[in-house]
């Protein structure tokens, strides 16, 4: 951060609950990096601008109107004295926030900070979206060769060893999506119901 700030981060909004995670982060010394994890419930104000592709900016929790009460609570309790949120946009979709925040003393954003924040913001969200097709993809070609990988080992396995294959893969398949348990289920149609037939489970304390 160079603009004489504490802390600049970028968050992502989870869509099926609302949550807004950070994703990556700077700050000065001293100053505490932001939870990992918020809810958009403490701040309904901003995260509404923020979702109509608005800048939030004050140089003083004073400036805020009165609808971001909430807001203005959730900022005096993280330490805020000044602050800029600027949405990280794609063909009209939030892909991201990016956020500036002084905590020691106010600040004073001057006119022509917002236009070339918004420049920047817009460098952020081609870079994200491009890591974004990035990773599908490379989670595509993940799925692709634990699937290849699994039938071919299944079709060189005898009878007896076809429940080591098949665990084998269950547990390729929680390495790609970096994950703690993954199940294979059966439906018995006699009994209209389901259940596990093979499953795999990290070990504790994995990494």
């Amino acid at each position: 951060c160079t603009l004489d700030i504490d802390r600049c981060a970028i968050s992502r909004e989870r869509p099926d609950t609302g949550d807004i995670r950070f994703t990556h982060s700077f700050a000065v010394d001293a100053i505490a990096g932001p939870p990992t994890r918020v809810v958009s419930e403490h701040w309904p104000w901003a995260v509404a601008a923020l979702r109509q592709g608005r800048n939030i900016a004050f140089s003083d929790l004073d400036e805020l109107p009165p609808e971001a009460a909430i807001d203005r609570a959730s900022w005096q309790a993280m330490g805020s004295r000044s602050h800029v949120s600027v949405p990280l946009v794609i063909a009209g979709e939030l892909v991201a926030m990016l956020h500036l925040g002084c905590f020691r003393s106010g600040r004073r954003w001057g006119e022509s900070l917002l236009p070339r924040l918004r420049r920047v913001a817009e460098i952020f969200a081609i870079a994200l979206t491009r890591k974004q097709a990035q990773e599908a993809l490379d989670r595509a070609n993940g799925f692709e060769h634990v699937a290849r990988s699994t039938l071919s080992a299944l079709l060189a396995a005898g009878a007896d060893a076809e429940g080591g294959v098949v665990e084998a893969g269950l547990r390729d398949l929680g390495t790609l999506l970096g994950v703690d348990w993954v199940a294979l289920w059966e439906r018995d149609a006699q009994a209209a119901e389901w259940r596990s037939t093979q499953q795999w489970r990290a070990a504790a304390g994995a990494a």
